[in-house]
């Protein structure tokens, strides 16, 4: 068959190209119709070749989808998010945008009231919330409009909701870390550093914390972030001078690195005297010298987000995901760091 000569190619001209019918075509980009897999495959093939872009949003009108999907961070306090929370979630929606982009959607970002209304300047199929709170009014509100939630951090569970959890695996990864340091140690004082928001993520640190001093029968130690302080203040309580802890974990690099400076004014030597480990990117840029890393790619959670909710958008229930985070040790620079 002759090849069309138009820039633009068109679906008559796959059609004419494939000896097939247009709606034949149709059927094949859109995933209607009683199509044989042979021809579907033919239809494809001869659309690649010929450079067809088949119209994504004609083919979303006729689905009634938008192809878009929303992604918010759970409602939190604007001043603590720019602190703490803004570089993780800027790189989930990157991530989330790159994965979006390759299969032919695109991503808004949202903004979250207290009520859990969003704010964003698109209509959108779906939404991905990050570290949603238990019973979060982000994730319930979505779900009572009827649109999929995925939750990046992990949720209550809801068998018959339209929800997909993405947990991160810290309630195991802790505990396990801390056998390591206590195996090792003649005496260990851990403690935890948190905010004051409770979200999933919080809460499961919170729990394997826990569950590991109870099975040491050790008295736990913690810290949260109080409204209106700053994380400064706070890691200062968090190192008091008389019998300081030898262990503190904390919730993300911001955290981590208060840790650090309070370290200091203390006289305290990291890691000799003092261990802090952290959530975030062991090999970054920022990655901070001493500490040991509970490795977390926030970018690669973005593009699984996005995977999760192209499922649920299309009707299928895709499994809960958890994802390990491996213990990896900062040492001389950010290049270069082992595991623990």
């Amino acid at each position: 068959m002759p090849e069309p000569s138009a820039q633009r190619v068109r679906i008559r001209d796959v059609a004419l190209a494939a000896g097939v019918s247009a709606a034949t075509v149709s059927h094949v980009y859109n995933g209607r119709g009683r199509v044989s897999e042979r021809t579907r495959a033919r239809v494809k093939a001869i659309g690649d070749r010929l450079g067809y872009q088949p119209n994504q949003t004609g083919q979303a009108l006729r689905l009634g989808r938008t192809n878009v999907i929303a992604v918010v961070a759970s409602f939190r306090d604007p001043r603590v998010t720019e602190a703490s929370f803004m570089p993780c979630f800027r790189n989930i929606l990157a991530g989330a945008a790159l994965e979006a982009g390759a299969m032919g959607l695109a991503v808004t970002a949202g903004r979250a009231g207290v009520d859990g209304q969003i704010t964003t300047t698109l209509s959108y199929d779906g939404i991905i919330v990050v570290d949603p709170m238990p019973s979060d009014p982000v994730v319930e509100r979505a779900l009572s409009l009827g649109r999929p939630v995925v939750a990046v951090g992990g949720y209550d569970e809801r068998p018959t909701a339209r929800i997909q959890q993405i947990r991160l695996g810290i309630r195991d990864a802790l505990p396990a870390y801390l056998d390591t340091i206590a195996d090792g140690d003649e005496e260990v004082r851990p403690a935890i550093f948190v905010g004051a928001r409770l979200d999933h993520f919080t809460n499961d640190a919170i729990a394997g914390f826990q569950r590991w001093c109870a099975r040491r029968g050790i008295t736990p130690r913690g810290g949260a972030l109080e409204p209106g302080e700053s994380l400064d203040d706070a890691a200062t309580r968090m190192l008091p001078g008389a019998l300081p802890p030898t262990v503190v974990h904390c919730m993300n690099e911001s955290f981590s690195a208060a840790i650090l400076r309070a370290a200091e004014r203390a006289g305290l030597d990291v890691p000799g005297q003092l261990r802090v480990t952290t959530v975030g990117d062991p090999g970054g840029l920022a990655a901070q010298h001493g500490v040991d890393y509970f490795a977390t790619d926030p970018f690669r959670n973005g593009s699984l987000a996005v995977k999760a909710m192209a499922e649920l958008v299309s009707g299928e229930t895709p499994a809960d995901l958890l994802l390990e985070l491996p213990s990896v040790a900062v040492s001389a620079s950010p290049s270069s760091y082992r595991l623990a």
